[in-house]
């Protein structure tokens, strides 16, 4: 399997974060104003990327699985590293810095999301 498919992937995980992490920061000044209305709208909006980001994930995970089974590891979860660990010195460096752009991003997210909890 290409590696190019799972870097196409992780770029598409990462811009769906981006999204969330922006309407997480947008919500939060809504939250503070308490229109209900642009709440219920973002919330929307949140679902469809959220269904989007799980999509995403189980091609992301099918990737590394193909690639797993062709190298013939039958074991093998679906992790990104689990795919690094195989792959060339150039695909890990790129797959390396997606991956720690995404934990970053989802890191952001979550602390933005835990916020907007204490807000409420």
């Amino acid at each position: 399997m290409p590696v190019q498919s799972l870097i196409d992937t992780l770029e598409q995980l990462i811009d769906l974060h981006q999204e969330l992490t922006r309407l997480a920061h947008q919500k939060t000044e809504v939250i503070k104003t308490e229109d209900m209305k642009q709440l219920g709208s973002i919330l929307v909006q949140e679902k469809k990327l959220v269904d989007g980001i799980e999509k995403l994930e189980r091609v992301r995970q099918n990737d590394v699985h193909t690639f797993l089974e062709e190298k013939g590891i039958a074991n093998g979860v679906g992790l990104l590293s689990e795919y690094i660990q195989y792959a060339s010195i150039e695909e890990q460096a790129v797959l390396m810095n997606l991956g720690a752009k995404l934990r970053e991003l989802i890191a952001s997210l979550k602390e933005q999301n835990e916020l907007n909890q204490q807000l409420i």
